[in-house]
């Protein structure tokens, strides 16, 4: 039928959007690190001495590459998480710690605020300030405000909270989701849902509609599929390359990674990319009720043909289908 060119653009369209999930290449940035992690506050990082750095420019503007590193004194960290206008991390003692007075002024913030308890990472969201991390003996810990919540049962080596709740990975790589947490990053949940699947995962990272992660030999992995209505997603989607760890952002869903100390970022990756992903499922919608529209009037008009009546409705249906045509003309 002629309309089909119109739905053929409007699915090329919405693959395209969902290859915007995911980016399109991993584009090295100078620097060496151990770990990187990006958010509201930027990307930072920190190398094998635990020193930490800033990415200069990259403040509230996190598709920016940015321009070189400032080093971030004094401490030592193994581990560090950016959220808004806030950094968490942990220092080789397992001591947690946080970077208080980071403003546009002031990325780099003003000094660091020990936080009683011991954790061996921690992980923060950009978009809640959620805090969550695990301790040597993998005990799972959220951070209420004042103290930390111990979430039993349940045992993780490496967790995260985002956009898309909580995520985590036990010692066998298996991946779990924290049920209610899913767009309601500041519950603690209700329980543990295996995620199917036969992925393996050594780190994981949360961002919105969207989880990233890595397993045991650096291959990359993103979830995808992940709705209100179906907070674990669908399946897993490998992506070329090989990290050690990575971080996506769930305010912006930007990514960043690194690999032998080598920092990358991913680019290709548009923000909007779910938003404008409805907007194409929903004229495909009206694309599909018109087309039925059309069929139901060519097939009225043969029937009428076959009964000797006058089917002068032809003109009109062969005016709707070149209108098609031309919309499928104008999504190019």
């Amino acid at each position: 039928m002629a309309a089909f060119p119109a739905i053929f653009v409007v699915l090329l369209a919405l693959g395209a959007a969902d290859a915007r999930i995911a980016g399109v290449l991993w584009k090295p940035v100078s620097g060496n690190l151990k770990y990187v992690s990006v958010g509201a506050s930027g990307v930072w990082g920190v190398n094998r001495e635990g020193y930490v750095s800033y990415r200069v420019g990259t403040y509230g503007n996190e598709v920016s590459s940015g321009s070189s590193w400032q080093p971030v004194r004094p401490g030592k960290l193994k581990h560090i998480s950016v959220g808004k206008d806030i950094v968490w991390g942990v220092d080789p003692h397992n001591s947690i710690f946080f970077r208080k007075g980071i403003s546009p002024n002031n990325p780099t913030g003003t000094g660091w605020q020990r936080i009683a308890g011991k954790l061996k990472m921690v992980n923060v969201s950009p978009t809640s300030n959620a805090v969550w991390g695990v301790d040597s003996y993998n005990a799972i810990f959220k951070w209420t405000g004042s103290r930390w919540q111990n979430i039993r049962p349940g045992k993780l080596t490496f967790v995260s909270v985002g956009k898309s709740g909580v995520w985590g990975v036990d010692s066998d790589g298996k991946v779990y989701y924290r049920t209610g947490t899913a767009f309601n990053e500041n519950s603690a949940g209700t329980g543990w849902q295996k995620v199917p699947g036969s992925t393996t995962l050594v780190q994981i990272s949360v961002g919105d509609r969207v989880v990233w992660g890595v397993t045991r030999n650096r291959m990359i992995y993103v979830r995808t599929g992940i709705t209100e209505d179906n907070p674990m997603g669908t399946s897993w989607q490998s992506v070329r390359g090989q990290m050690e760890a990575v971080h996506v952002s769930s305010s912006s869903n930007q990514v960043w990674g690194v690999a032998s100390g080598q920092i990358y970022q991913r680019t290709g990756i548009s923000g909007d990319w779910f938003k404008r992903a409805l907007e194409i499922k929903e004229t495909l919608q009206d694309l599909r009720d018109i087309l039925e529209e059309a069929d139901a009037d060519v097939e009225e008009a043969r029937e009428m043909e076959d009964m000797g009546e006058d089917a002068g409705m032809d003109e009109d249906v062969e005016k709707e289908m070149r209108e098609l045509e031309d919309m499928a003309g104008d999504e190019e």
